[in-house]
């Protein structure tokens, strides 16, 4: 009951602080509201997961709600309007209503829910209305093959069919190749803050955990590891050569989220409880790095990644900021994405040796992604020019995205107890 309140109030805190925002004054005073709204939203979830002692029914809202902070907290106001923000609160608020209860039509309505604030927010502006067009086209089937996988858990039919349209609209949602060209569209043309709250909690593993997890057909499982390793490495590959920063943050994206579900697609113990953990890490540190190409992008406008831009020593802090949480969306060492690539890719090797090699080729292209957008953005001409380092409300957000992902790195086993993972078993672990 008291997981259950928390994961409630992660949802109807974004919603009620939605309506309040919308009606603000200004996009500045909107942000102080959803900022408010999120950061009780985040107090209420934690609380409600160390009350009962995590596990996945409690951590999951919590993870929802950090994410939704980091996104309101960190959006520039520039181009924003006070819908902007109501908006990102209504993605966050029905994504948490998503793991609020086990009814499979809510699973529906949290999907459809955190859809259209995403879709309307690209549809009211001129410039972006190709762009929701594109959402559309990719996450209204979505929407559809969830509400019908749904609706058939709901009826008692045969569970092969809902199952599988519930693994097709996951998919859909999770850019698995080939329905990928959608996110790079949304994560150029959206309000970063926006992107963020739709794509960073990845929704779609919590629905896998929660719905397909042990029941799909392994040759339907084979297909999808098959499937989501190509995108890995396809979306890496692309990631490497844009010549724009959010472009290229697009695909970086796919990269990411293809790699948790490769690793949700199997059997293996070991490998699963790396995917977990890559989630979290994924999630959190993909959350600070967008945000903080967004500060950058305030303070210089759109960002090329083909002509060097200026030197890290005007905005230290920003282009630490930017390395640390880009490298530890791809294991970097000291960090839990460290050992969650090291659980995944043990995993792999055990139940998919050919494909493994996959995920490590595509980890290694993300890694160059991000070295690149660092020497790019950050080692340009060192003459003064007045930009201005992060601000206060920045680096308290920033500072404490860090320092928990280090702790956790240091500390493996605390989140790993939290989230309520399994151990694994004495042979897989001695095979690492």
């Amino acid at each position: 009951m008291i997981a259950l309140a928390g994961a409630a109030g992660a949802a109807v805190v974004p919603l009620g602080a939605a309506l309040i925002a919308k009606r603000a004054a200004s996009a500045r005073a909107a942000r102080r509201v959803a900022s408010a709204g999120m950061l009780v939203a985040f107090a209420s979830a934690l609380a409600a997961s160390v009350a009962t002692g995590g596990g996945e029914r409690a951590s999951v809202p919590v993870l929802i709600a950090a994410i939704g902070l980091v996104a309101v907290v960190m959006s520039p106001l520039g181009g924003a309007t006070p819908r902007t923000f109501a908006r990102i609160l209504l993605v966050v608020g029905g994504t948490a209503a998503i793991v609020v209860t086990d009814v499979p039509v809510a699973l529906a309505l949290g999907w459809i829910g955190s859809i259209v604030p995403a879709w309307l927010e690209l549809r009211s502006r001129r410039e972006t209305r190709p762009s929701a067009r594109a959402f559309a086209a990719y996450l209204v089937p979505s929407a559809a093959l969830v509400t019908l996988g749904a609706l058939l858990a709901s009826t008692g039919l045969p569970p092969a069919y809902g199952l599988l349209a519930l693994a097709a609209g996951l998919a859909i949602r999770e850019a698995i190749l080939p329905a990928h060209g959608w996110l790079p569209r949304f994560v150029e043309q959206a309000p970063m803050g926006l992107v963020v709250a739709f794509v960073a909690p990845q929704i779609g593993v919590f629905a896998h955990l929660r719905w397909l997890a042990g029941r799909l057909a392994p040759e339907v499982d084979l297909v999808l590891a098959v499937l989501a390793a190509l995108t890995v490495v396809s979306a890496a590959l692309l990631a490497v050569v844009q010549r724009r920063a959010r472009r290229a943050l697009g695909y970086f994206f796919v990269s990411q989220s293809a790699l948790v579900a490769f690793g949700l697609d199997g059997d293996d113990v070991v490998g699963r409880s790396g995917a977990v953990l890559a989630w979290w890490t994924c999630g959190l540190a993909t959350a600070g790095f967008a945000m903080t190409l967004a500060a950058l992008e305030a303070r210089r406008g759109a960002l090329s990644l083909e002509h060097a831009g200026r030197s890290a020593r005007q905005v230290p802090l920003l282009a630490t900021a930017y390395v640390v949480l880009g490298l530890a969306s791809v294991g970097l060492p000291g960090t839990l994405g460290f050992i969650a690539e090291d659980l995944l890719v043990s995993g792999a090797v055990h139940e998919h040796p050919v494909l493994a090699f996959a995920l490590v080729v595509g980890t290694a292209l993300n890694g160059i992604t991000v070295a690149r957008g660092f020497f790019t953005l950050f080692a340009g001409a060192r003459a003064p020019v007045g930009e201005r380092d992060l601000t206060l409300r920045e680096r308290s957000v920033l500072t404490a995205l860090v320092a928990a992902l280090l702790v956790a790195g240091v500390w493996p086993s605390g989140p790993v107890r939290w989230l309520g993972l399994a151990e694994p078993p004495p042979a897989a672990a001695s095979t690492r």
